[in-house]
């Protein structure tokens, strides 16, 4: 989430935790987006029919703090060539944990907890 904070569209040169808390707030979860691929799941949800399940409509995912390994991984799957990714919009900034209090841990936690326990994420 210290990321997508401070992703540079995103204009921000400096952490303001009420800020993050409305991000937290309003960035749906991964789960979300997993399931808008199909109508069919949106109705599901929509009726409460079905739990959402992180990888069911997903055969790989490229995890950005992985992305030069992970995208190598892919390219092998799909048989494509391999190209180089280049860096972008490196930051310069603290390290995540340290934007983070337990308010903030548990928030973020609370929410993403799917996608925490599912890419085996910690704090």
């Amino acid at each position: 989430m210290i990321s997508y904070y401070f992703y540079p569209n995103k204009g921000r040169d400096s952490f303001d935790k009420q800020v993050f808390v409305e991000l937290i707030k309003t960035t749906p979860t991964l789960g979300y987006y997993v399931n808008v691929l199909s109508v069919f799941n949106k109705l599901l949800l929509k009726y409460n029919l079905s739990k959402v399940n992180i990888g069911q409509n997903i055969d790989y995912f490229l995890r950005y703090e992985n992305i030069e390994e992970d995208f190598k991984e892919l390219c092998y799957r799909i048989e494509i060539p391999l190209e180089s990714i280049p860096r972008l919009n490196s930051s310069k900034r603290a390290h995540y944990r340290e934007y983070y209090d337990d308010e903030l841990n548990n928030m973020v936690y609370k929410k993403y907890k799917s996608e925490i326990e599912y890419f085996n994420y910690e704090f």
